[in-house]
């Protein structure tokens, strides 16, 4: 489970808000209830059981799409809800709610809900608003919340996106590295476990490379190693998948083919790397072998 939660951020998220909403809301709907306030006390109850279901679906499953969706949905609405019956002391909970948008919904999206939501508590929340300018007021500094959570988001988004892309990629070629190679391996094993159609696997070594670097340095041998990746990368498939193993070794995942097919496309590439690579010292050619699951 921990290992689930430090490696999926929404999931992170979802958990934290049923953690929160268990720990922060379920309070105050029993004192509601206690104190005879059940209309109030309904919805907090509502907010809570309408957080912490699809958070669970979430770790159950491991399905966080739909479950994030949910609770983006109801925290917003309950946002609203709670402002129109409780004045300030529900509106308090709106700035709280537009940053958590963010983290569960893509960023665009968020922006729409969050503008649905102030837009809602302006426009219907009176109990928590005794002047225009209050809500004029309201609207600007929740409009700077969000603006300020968007660009966090983002940058939080980018952040990942360059770690993940540092985690699986050779930074030379550009080619996935030995990591995500085993996990797309395995991915690649259980589609063909489900029934379509078996993925083959060839691996490339390029002839003699090492004469390239003691003859001319490693800078002219890399530059050839990039080229090599290129001419793969425009000789195989969208689908398909290119990775290096290791020094001149590269391995390419074809997800769905025929022993036919993967015949072609090896010898396609082979005659292409003879007639398109170069080294300081001529041609550079490759030895491929290939198979099916």
């Amino acid at each position: 489970m921990l290992n689930r939660l430090r490696n999926d951020f929404r999931l992170t998220i979802i958990t934290v808000c049923a953690a929160c909403a268990s720990t922060g809301i379920l309070p105050f709907a029993i004192y509601r209830f206690l104190a005879g306030q059940y209309v109030e006390g309904l919805v907090d109850l509502a907010i809570v059981v309408g957080i912490a279901v699809p958070a669970i679906y979430a770790l159950v499953t491991g399905r966080t799409s739909a479950a994030a969706w949910t609770i983006a949905l109801v925290i917003s609405a309950g946002c609203v809800v709670a402002a129109h019956l409780l004045g300030i002391a529900g509106l308090l909970w709106a700035y709280a709610v537009l940053l958590i948008v963010f983290f569960l919904l893509d960023r665009l999206v968020a922006i729409l809900l969050n503008l649905v939501t102030l837009l809602g508590i302006v426009l219907f929340a009176d109990a928590a608003f005794d002047e225009v300018f209050q809500r004029f007021s309201f609207f600007v500094s929740a409009s700077l919340v969000s603006v300020y959570a968007f660009v966090v988001a983002t940058r939080n988004d980018q952040q990942r996106r360059q770690l993940e892309a540092l985690a699986s990629m050779d930074p030379l070629t550009g080619a996935g590295n030995r990591r995500l190679l085993e996990h797309e391996l395995a991915q690649a094993a259980a589609s063909a476990h489900r029934g379509r159609l078996e993925p083959g696997l060839a691996i490339m070594d390029l002839d003699h490379f090492k004469l390239v670097n003691d003859r001319y340095g490693h800078e002219a041998g890399d530059k050839v190693l990039v080229e090599f990746a290129a001419i793969l990368r425009s000789a195989v498939r969208k689908l398909d998948r290119v990775y290096r193993f290791g020094g001149e070794e590269f391995v390419l995942l074809v997800p769905a083919t025929d022993g036919r097919g993967l015949e072609v496309l090896v010898n396609k590439i082979r005659s292409q790397v003879a007639e398109r690579l170069a080294g300081p010292g001529g041609p550079v050619t490759v030895s491929i072998g290939a198979t099916q699951l």
